[in-house]
């Protein structure tokens, strides 16, 4: 009995590798959020010591230098915080556009799956069909020579 061939099979696969990208580079684009995110944190922290070493310089002597430079280095640090949200949001519609790409993939994906899935399911249904019609023949002549065997036996001892 032959083996089962799927012919679309190389489309399938090209299917799934392309579905594989798409993963992958969903799988980046959560990697590059999350350090951008882990940098929003680190900003936040920056910003956060910032403002407690203010009020400690402010409960003494103000010193405009020193006035100068903090608020020159909040204001970085704010750029940096716009900047970094600006980032985060162009990211979410990256994600948002390769979800969307990847759902038309899998799509791809699962319909040659279900084709591949029904060819094989008919596939059985004819080699078992095949198989049977073999046993049938098989047990045909069996009992046809077991018949001729029969008759000659008869013929001969009568």
């Amino acid at each position: 009995m032959k083996r089962f061939n799927f012919r679309l099979m190389p489309v399938l696969e090209l299917k799934k590798r392309k579905e594989d990208t798409v993963k992958y580079a969903i799988a980046g684009n959560n990697r590059a959020r999350l350090a951008a995110q882990q940098q929003l944190e680190d900003i936040g922290a920056q910003l956060k010591g910032l403002y407690e070493s203010e009020g400690a310089h402010r409960s003494g002597r103000l010193d405009p230098l020193l006035l100068r430079q903090a608020l020159a280095f909040r204001h970085k640090l704010g750029g940096d915080v716009r900047a970094t949200n600006a980032r985060i949001k162009t990211i979410t519609a990256e994600a948002a556009g390769l979800r969307t790409a990847l759902i038309a993939a899998r799509k791809e994906t699962r319909v040659l799956e279900l084709i591949k899935e029904k060819r094989f399911t008919e596939w059985k249904e004819e080699a078992a069909a095949r198989q049977q019609q073999f046993v049938d023949d098989v047990s045909q002549q069996n009992y046809v020579r077991k018949l001729h065997r029969a008759a000659a036996d008869r013929y001969a001892s009568g």
